[in-house]
């Protein structure tokens, strides 16, 4: 995904939420089929497997990490 921040563009590799909404959505909460209505955003690429350190998204690696602290 490409986000629009304050710092400019970004360029990061989000991480798909395969437990709700068939996956539809990213674990920072993003619709993919939507990303373009999010000013300054665009889906760029084709999806791909990869490994949780692939992630560079820094709100889902939050959400990762929270999930790893779980007991």
């Amino acid at each position: 995904m490409i986000y629009n921040t304050t710092e400019g563009e970004e360029c990061v590799v989000c991480c798909v939420n395969g437990a709700e909404a068939c996956g539809e959505y990213t674990l920072c909460g993003h619709a993919i089929y939507d990303i373009s209505t999010i000013e300054g955003s665009k889906r760029v690429g084709e999806e791909f497997e990869g490994t949780v350190k692939d992630i560079t998204c820094p709100t889902c690696r939050e959400h990762i990490n929270y999930i790893k602290s779980l007991k």
